[in-house]
Parts: C-alpha cells; sequence; structure tokens
C-alpha cells in the first residue's frame, strides 16, 4: 500500500536512490521549478544530522518518529520547513580555554 504525501494528502510517496518525493511533483524544465507538490526529503542527511537515512527511517519519519544520530543529533518531520524535517543537534563539550 503506498504513502500518502503528508503535504498534499494527493500523491504517494516515491522514491529514487538520493530522496523520496510526491507523486504530484511536476517539474517545469523550461522554468526550472516545480509547478505541483514540493515534498521530498533527501536520504543524505549527513552534512547536518551526521548520518544516511534509509527507506525503514523515512517511513519512521512520516509515522512521525524522531530518528537519533550516532553523534546524538536527532531529525524529524517538520511539514512548516523548506526542507521538511528539523534537525536538533546534541549538546557539545565545552572547548577549553586558552
Amino acid at each position: 500500500m503506498a504513502i500518502k504525501c503528508p503535504i498534499c494528502e494527493n500523491g504517494t510517496i516515491k522514491k529514487t536512490d538520493t530522496q523520496v518525493y510526491c507523486s504530484l511533483k511536476k517539474w517545469n524544465s523550461k522554468l526550472k521549478k516545480n509547478e505541483g507538490c514540493d515534498f521530498h526529503i533527501f536520504f543524505d542527511q549527513k552534512k547536518l544530522y551526521g548520518d544516511i537515512l534509509d527507506v525503514a527511517d523515512v517511513k519512521k519519519l512520516l509515522n512521525g518518529d524522531v530518528l537519533t544520530s550516532q553523534k546524538n543529533n536527532t531529525i524529524k518531520l517538520d511539514l512548516d520547513s523548506k526542507h521538511f524535517t528539523k534537525i536538533e543537534f546534541a549538546e557539545k563539550e565545552e572547548d577549553e580555554d586558552l
């Protein structure tokens, strides 16, 4: 059973090698912009979150779960963000004074 898009609620979630996206995405190559639903999540979240997501991780996010990376950063679905995820960073140890 296909997962419905959490933004438009009409499309379904599709996947490529690099991301998941709404089936109602309509890329206009002449205008170089999307004219349909913009929902997408990239699998590679290593730069900020600290890990690469897989399909099971994305399904958990879509179900409202919060994921924790090896660096103790958390990521959750945020439908108000243009990236559709919200990352909270783990507290770092304070740097030493000289």
